[in-house]
């Protein structure tokens, strides 16, 4: 993998605490840096696709009903199914 240099602005308290991490980890401070950042970006890719299939999920006239959504949410199963999708038409 090529890597480049990345400037960046980072609260006092904030570098100190990756510092620590970073030294317990037995790790580089630019590693952890370079490891969070990755997972931000990849976590956001993700979170973006999930959207814009929802949105063309609802455009070809699917959905979820509210109620199964809530009940999804407040199910005390930490791995309860998700609600199946249901065509409006």
């Amino acid at each position: 993998m090529t890597t480049t240099t990345f400037t960046t602005r980072i609260d006092l308290g904030l570098k100190k605490r990756l510092e620590q991490l970073a030294a317990r980890e037995k790790r580089s401070a630019s590693y952890v840096a370079n490891l969070a950042i990755q997972n931000l970006v990849e976590e956001r890719e993700a979170t973006r696709e999930l959207i814009m299939v929802g949105l063309e999920l609802a455009k070809q006239g699917h959905s979820i009903p509210e109620e199964d959504i809530d009940n999804w949410l407040r199910s005390p199963e930490e791995d309860a199914a998700f609600p199946t999708v249901k065509s409006l038409r």
